[in-house]
């Protein structure tokens, strides 16, 4: 513990002596010049910017060669202001606390953790589709290669950025909307346009969640396809489908009317063969009469022939 106006050393224990590779722990020490030149430094620091803000000031795994030692000790080191009931301050508290174990165990686990992203970077890069994977918060962390080509952009632009700054407008709502499901361990798979390099793109996108050992989400794989080309084709299918389903129903009204017509030149030969069985005479406007529908038959049925063939070839 320090004193505020001469930073004299009020108390210090027998922790805080080995770091300062003080061995005697009867030895009392007075102020920071009893330490070396490392440990003042750090001290100097620390305590001018409580004295400055009046404020904690914390130093995270700090590596703290302890002198006359060989080993390195990871330390996390805390200024804390000490005031008076006036609120002023009197003086700072100085704490280190060892956290060496932790800090090879973390620097263990990234290692771990760099080496599986380049095997999954590897992996993902073989295969013909673009992959993402992101937090829980829609964050973007690893890209492979061939979304960074289709979306022109570097992994570096890319990872670190959420879905609605990497897809802008309706298209990055739309898509963190989607990530409700799969935050309940859901698969989830939905289709939504968006401008690429100046181009709109239809894309179908399908998310798949990663799951920790107790099952909690913890951030998910989006796989996207480009499906512009299958989409446009799809939409000219429709308007095919319309103009055949229109001549089709123009087809079977020609074919009711070609069938009404038939059946009118029937019964007229019907008529047409009693009368001269009976020696009627034909007069002027029976000949014509016939000769009409005879006309009028031929028509219908090469009409008739003529839709059908297109209708065979356009299928």
């Amino acid at each position: 513990m320090f004193k505020k106006n001469t930073l004299s050393i009020e108390l210090i224990n027998g922790f805080a002596k080995k770091l300062c590779g003080i061995p005697d722990p009867q030895f009392h020490v007075h102020s920071l010049t009893d330490f070396s030149t490392q440990v003042v430094d750090l001290f100097e620091d620390g305590l001018q910017k409580v004295l400055m803000t009046e404020k904690p000031v914390n130093f995270k795994s700090f590596s703290w060669h302890i002198p006359g030692a060989e080993d390195v000790v990871y330390c996390d080191l805390d200024f804390m202001p000490v005031k008076n009931a006036l609120g002023e301050l009197t003086g700072i508290v100085f704490t280190a606390t060892e956290v060496t174990d932790f800090f090879i165990a973390k620097k263990s686990s990234e290692h771990k953790e760099k080496q599986l992203n380049q095997r999954l970077q590897l992996i993902t890069d073989a295969m013909p589709l673009m992959i993402a994977y992101l937090d829980r918060n829609g964050k973007f962390l690893f890209v492979n290669k061939m979304m960074e080509s289709w979306m022109g952009r570097s992994s570096e632009e890319i990872c670190s950025k959420n879905l609605s700054e990497v897809f802008s407008g309706n298209t990055g709502r739309e898509m963190e909307i989607n990530m409700e499901p799969v935050m309940q361990g859901k698969l989830n798979e939905f289709k939504c346009v968006t401008t690429v390099n100046g181009q709109r793109k239809a894309i179908e996108v399908h998310y798949l969640p990663h799951l920790e050992s107790n099952h909690t989400v913890c951030g998910f794989y989006a796989i996207l396809i480009d499906i512009t080309e299958r989409r446009q084709i799809t939409h000219v299918s429709p308007a095919c489908d319309g103009k055949i389903s229109s001549m089709k129903s123009s087809i079977a009204e020609m074919s009711s009317t070609i069938s009404e017509i038939s059946r009118k030149l029937d019964v007229a030969r019907i008529k047409l063969k009693r009368a001269k069985k009976n020696g009627d005479v034909i007069d002027e406007k029976i000949k014509k009469w016939t000769s009409d529908l005879q006309v009028s038959e031929a028509m219908a049925v090469k009409v008739k022939t003529a839709l059908e063939e297109w209708l065979s070839s356009a299928a």
